[in-house]
């Protein structure tokens, strides 16, 4: 499935809703959306493109699942997953720098400033995984910070926004993103009754 320039505008909506509160969901996409499996301590996130799958956990009593897109880390942080194609920002040689750009540029000319720091020490020294904290600032002195976890596949960028991010947040982000790996397998309905399988013998697969 891609998402073009409509996950640009649903992530505007998810921050809108996050920075100024709001009870109101967002209805998920209805083509090949992100399934979740129940863990001891949370969920397992699993979302399929093409011939492979993103898997990832979010682990704690507050997590709550508000729909296939758009999960409730804890009160007042949220999390939106998303596919971004490599056909909408070109792709390349180095493909989590390329989508990285592209993020901030599309930031740049839709807030009145936007900034990206590289946080390699909540990514670690993965090559497959890249952590761009997001800064958006209005003329008013309000800020805003969203953490986009990246994580690179053949066709493009699974990403997963949490926002609003801050130093208290970044353990959750480094929780989540050392859990955000690539599985080279398409998610079928029997690799998902696998993983469910081996979730409820004690192991995550």
């Amino acid at each position: 499935m891609r998402i073009p320039n409509r996950f640009r505008a649903v992530l505007v909506l998810l921050l809108t809703a996050v920075w100024l509160p709001s009870s109101n969901c967002l209805p998920a996409q209805t083509t090949a959306d992100p399934v979740y499996v129940a863990i001891s301590n949370g969920w397992m996130g699993l979302f399929g493109h093409g011939d492979e799958y993103a898997e990832f956990s979010m682990t704690g009593k507050d997590v709550k699942l508000q729909d296939a897109y758009h999960v409730l880390l804890r009160p007042g942080l949220g999390m939106m997953v998303t596919f971004a194609d490599k056909v909408e920002f070109g792709g390349g040689a180095n493909i989590l720098e390329n989508h990285a750009r592209w993020e901030l540029e599309y930031w740049q000319s839709n807030a009145d400033r936007a900034e990206a720091v590289t946080r390699k020490d909540l990514s670690g020294a993965r090559g497959d995984l890249r952590v761009t904290e997001i800064r958006l600032h209005r003329n008013d002195g309000k800020q805003l910070d969203i953490c986009e976890i990246a994580l690179a596949s053949t066709d493009g960028v699974f990403v997963l926004a949490v926002s609003p991010a801050s130093s208290e947040t970044d353990a959750v982000v480094r929780e989540i993103a050392s859990s955000f790996t690539l599985v080279h397998r398409r998610l079928t309905a029997d690799e998902l009754a696998g993983v469910s399988k081996a979730v409820k013998g004690g192991t995550e697969e």
